[in-house]
């Protein structure tokens, strides 16, 4: 029996793997997030540069945001004060919640520890699989 020119046998080391598939579409699919971040970040801050010409300190420490044309005057001070203030309470709301549920966590009453596949499937502690299911509460 006569050999054909060529032959092409298929396995597994050919192809590229699921896994492998699905790797470089997450990392391609992040990759042109983090893109598109650095084009808004980019477009936003050519589109400001006329308001902090000629108004750089008084942006910062003025109140006053006139953008009339002619009179323009920007000041960001309270849109400042205001982002950090909410920043400050939301942190001081939070704090006592996120202080207790952490020693919670670390005093191992809610958290198993082991492979995590085991304990997706069997959890051994009913309030870890009531945490894990979302049923506590």
């Amino acid at each position: 029996m006569k050999q054909a020119p060529f032959s092409f046998t298929l396995n597994r080391s050919n192809f590229m793997s699921s896994e492998k598939i699905f790797k470089y579409v997450l990392v391609s699919s992040g990759a042109f997030m983090v893109l598109i971040a650095l084009g808004i970040a980019a477009k936003l801050f050519v589109g400001s540069i006329p308001s902090f010409k000629g108004f750089v300190l008084d942006f910062f420490c003025s109140a006053e945001w006139n953008p009339s044309e002619g009179r323009e005057s920007y000041g960001a001070l309270p849109f400042i004060v205001g982002t950090l203030l909410t920043s400050i309470l939301a942190f001081i709301i939070t704090l006592p919640f996120a202080f207790d549920y952490s020693i919670l966590m670390y005093l191992g009453e809610l958290v198993e520890y082991g492979k995590a596949k085991q304990m997706f499937k069997t959890p051994e502690n009913k309030r870890a699989e009531e945490y894990l299911t979302g049923k506590f509460g």
